[in-house]
């Protein structure tokens, strides 16, 4: 009896070495962040983590862990990020550098001395250089408190290789690592957006001025700059607690959008695919840095505005976990996800609480929701502008290529008025004078898709003209029209586009002679240190538009009748009769002048 005993609990036992020895391993997380001065490891949480594993895996106490993590003491959960202090090495005097191995040094890195009000933003942007380099050469070096006089190492094979762009990203990377483990201080971390101020700032909050520069060290004016890393007091970015709702009542706030009182502030959550496989995305950084432009002008006209910034990095999984995020549920307007495969969860979410979700970027195709709205113009009003060019009276003539767009032919076809039309088969060499003999009006639809035929057939009706001209004779008066997927032609030559009053259909245009776009293209110079790109535009209009809207009678506002314009292309909202959402019908048409001028409509 006493053997078989023995036997069941030798197996017990054995059974839950086996189980245990089956669990992944953890290893020692690479992340490191400063928290009052100290470092910390960040370490997410896997299956088969037990305070025992982790505090042998980073050889401190346990007590230590739950120190420093109180909520271990109730439960560990996976994917929950927790801080483990670093050991503290016993402090060694400095000996300064002999001559050869600053020499040495030198070889490989630049100096820096760091100057008074520097933030860590700025020297990167001054070298272009990425933030996380900097961090990983120079290893006491705590983004949010630099020392005036110490010395940074900047390496010089990486210098001019990171966009301002992509350090910002890196800066919220990093805010994001901090604040994930510090939600039950007193405080969270903030990274300085272009305008904010210790007043904005400070009001955001529901604190005085005086009390947050004392949370920061004596914060000032002139050490707030874009870029640093400050401290916001957490009871204010708080979670309302969830309230219980029936089912019916629920169901009636879905589809429709809960104002928001003019002196309240907008808690605006900004979901974008700022990295893939672990590397910043330059396009969507773009999108960012416009809409903080964007929040910079509404702040401007007084309103009270706070911002979120999620990585997505294109995973459902991560979106999930965002959803759950305390700063993401106390939103009132959600700008993103920017693809359609992560928007069931946050539309989920959003349907609960009346809250308008905008899809900035993403043409929607099988998502259902009243609160949702596309800022990429419908693909059904893709030619409607051309309508009115292909109906006018004036001959009608296809050119194909070799190789043409059937679905553009298709769409041209069906708004030709039954008169008919005309067709010419381009072949190379050919002499496309005999489109122009005749005295009449014309448009010319181009139907050839490739890049280097479209140059060409360009080139032949621009040549034709100049010959019937030095004969002396007059050339009818005729227009092109081309494919949308022309705005995406790099190497054509663009004379050609004027000399043949080329028409195109775009999703978005920016006309850099415009005022409005000289004016913002001067601002994100300054702030950004780069040219902006079309994502730069779209995300200032997704950040006025919206924005504005949430601050009046958003349902009234969007209702289909009124066209915005918030920088130059236009926005109409029309709500699809089947899925309920509010899409953008507004294409822009882009016609290129004989005297060198852009009209766009």
């Amino acid at each position: 009896m006493k053997r078989s005993i023995l036997i069941t609990i030798l197996s017990l036992v054995m059974g839950w070495s086996s189980a245990g020895a089956a669990a992944p391993q953890s290893e020692k997380s690479q992340t490191i962040v400063y928290i009052g001065g100290q470092k910390f490891y960040i370490h997410t949480v896997k299956q088969g983590d037990t305070l025992y594993s982790l505090a042998r895996l980073y050889g401190v106490a346990e007590q230590t862990l739950l120190d420093h993590n109180p909520t271990l003491a109730d439960v560990i959960k996976i994917d929950q990020n927790i801080k483990i202090p670093l050991p503290q090495p016993q402090p060694q005097p400095e000996k300064p550098l002999t001559a050869k191995e600053e020499k040495k040094l030198r070889r490989k890195y630049l100096l820096h001395t760091i100057e008074a009000h520097e933030t860590l933003f700025a020297i990167s942007r001054r070298y272009g250089i990425s933030v996380e380099t900097l961090m990983k050469d120079n290893k006491d070096l705590d983004p949010a408190h630099l020392t005036i006089g110490s010395t940074l190492l900047v390496r010089k094979k990486e210098v001019g290789k990171t966009s301002n762009a992509e350090n910002l990203a890196e800066l919220e990377r990093y805010k994001e690592r901090l604040n994930s483990v510090t939600a039950a201080d007193s405080c969270r971390y903030y990274v300085v957006r272009p305008g904010d101020t210790i007043y904005s700032l400070a009001q955001a909050n529901g604190i005085s001025e005086q009390e947050l520069s004392a949370l920061n060290d004596g914060l000032t004016p002139q050490t707030l700059k874009a870029g640093a890393l400050i401290k916001l007091p957490a009871a204010a970015y708080a979670a309302t607690p969830a309230q219980p709702a029936d089912t019916v009542q629920v169901a009636e706030r879905i589809g429709k959008i809960t104002p928001l009182a003019p002196d309240s502030a907008l808690d605006i959550s900004l979901l974008l695919p700022a990295t893939t496989n672990g590397r910043p995305n330059s396009s969507y950084t773009e999108f960012y840095q416009g809409f903080l432009l964007g929040l910079e002008d509404l702040r401007n006209d007084g309103r009270s505005v706070r911002l979120e910034v999620f990585d997505t990095s294109h995973d459902r999984q991560k979106v999930d976990r965002i959803v759950e995020d305390p700063a993401f549920l106390r939103s009132r307007l959600i700008v993103g996800p920017v693809y359609e495969d992560e928007l069931p969860p946050v539309l989920a979410c959003a349907e609960q609480k009346g809250i308008p979700v905008v899809s900035p970027l993403a043409t929607i195709e099988h998502t259902h929701s009243a609160l949702l709205f596309q800022m990429a113009p419908d693909p059904d009003e893709k030619y409607a502008k051309l309508r009115p060019l292909l109906n006018s009276g004036r001959r009608v003539v296809l050119i194909y290529g070799k190789k043409n767009d059937a679905a553009f032919e298709e769409a041209v076809k069906a708004m030709i008025p039954s008169v008919g039309y005309g067709t010419y088969r381009y072949e190379a060499g050919s002499n496309m004078g005999d489109l122009l003999s005749s005295r009449d009006a014309a448009v010319f639809v181009v139907l050839a898709s490739a890049e280097t035929e479209v140059d060409t057939i360009l080139a032949a009706l621009a040549s034709a003209t100049s010959n019937i001209v030095a004969r002396g004779h007059s050339v009818p008066q005729y227009e092109v029209i081309g494919g949308s997927h022309w705005n995406r032609f790099d190497n054509i030559d663009r004379n050609l586009f004027f000399k043949n009053r080329v028409t195109l259909m775009s999703t978005y245009h920016a006309r850099r002679d415009n005022a409005g776009i000289r004016a913002f293209d001067k601002r994100y110079i300054t702030a950004f240190g780069s040219m902006p790109t079309l994502f730069s535009y779209r995300g200032y209009d997704a950040a006025v538009l919206f924005g504005e809207a949430m601050f009046e009678d958003a349902e009234e506002k969007l209702d289909g009748q009124a066209v915005f314009r918030p920088l130059q292309t236009p926005y109409r909202f029309r709500q699809e009769a089947e899925s309920g959402i509010r899409t953008n019908t507004e294409w822009v048409l882009v016609s290129y002048e004989r005297d060198y001028t852009i009209r766009i409509q």
